[in-house]
């Protein structure tokens, strides 16, 4: 009951050399370790500081969360890792001056984004993140962008729906329609915040640091969604 793309990446693999659990999970560890490379990479691009950049990228890695689902045979940090890839390259994207590098510098990081939402479900926040950031930058260029992505993206829907006689839509989406249980949102809320609370204070207080005396930065409003998506 999870979009396709993941699995799409895994068959050649599989084709070679059998249907193995070592496939899903080799793919999944090697998108950890890239994530953690794209945070380091991002941290020093950003601020010039090697020594900050690598102890974010080892942050990563060092995260309960990470190293519990980081090895395993699972969607999320492929995810990630499409989602990281799109915010690296829209990061500055609007501050390109030649008009035609712009525009494939936009078409290709929400082009990752789609990627990333065809890989799981949840990288509908970083979408959201993505288009709010480009439409406080720029709200034209914003509109007509985010409305390529929006027929790209349902596009897509339509077409595997189409394809799978409406199994897309029952196994991906309806399936994943649960009830909402407040108790256990609180309780993985907690322990999410007990375990990197020392590294979202200071973030939080970063985004207030740029909307009152910078400008706040696609990484700030990513994390503000990502914060948002987690409580719900």
């Amino acid at each position: 009951n999870y979009p396709p793309l993941f699995h799409v990446i895994a068959a050649p693999l599989v084709r070679v050399f059998g249907a193995q659990y070592w496939i899903g999970r080799a793919l999944g560890f090697a998108g950890t370790l890239v994530n953690a490379g794209l945070i380091a990479y991002a941290v020093y691009r950003e601020g010039g500081n090697r020594t900050v950049a690598a102890l974010s990228g080892l942050a990563f890695l060092a995260s309960n969360t990470i190293y519990h689902i980081g090895p395993l045979f699972r969607q999320h940090m492929t995810m990630v890792m499409f989602e990281m890839l799109a915010v690296l390259v829209l990061a500055h994207a609007n501050e390109i001056p030649e008009r035609s590098k712009r525009r494939w510098r936009i078409a290709l990081g929400l082009g990752l984004l789609i990627a990333a939402g065809y890989t799981k479900q949840l990288a509908a926040a970083s979408a959201v993140a993505a288009l709010i950031f480009l439409f406080i930058r720029q709200p034209r260029r914003a509109v007509v962008s985010g409305l390529g992505f929006v027929i790209v993206g349902a596009g897509i829907f339509l077409w595997m729906n189409s394809a799978t006689n409406g199994q897309w839509w029952l196994q991906t989406i309806a399936a994943n329609v649960n009830p909402f249980y407040p108790d256990q949102a609180a309780g993985l809320f907690r322990l999410w915040f007990g375990l990197h609370g020392f590294l979202i204070v200071p973030a939080a207080l970063y985004v207030f640091y740029e909307l009152y005396f910078s400008r706040l930065s696609i990484y700030a409003i990513w994390g503000l969604a990502a914060v948002a998506n987690s409580v719900l």
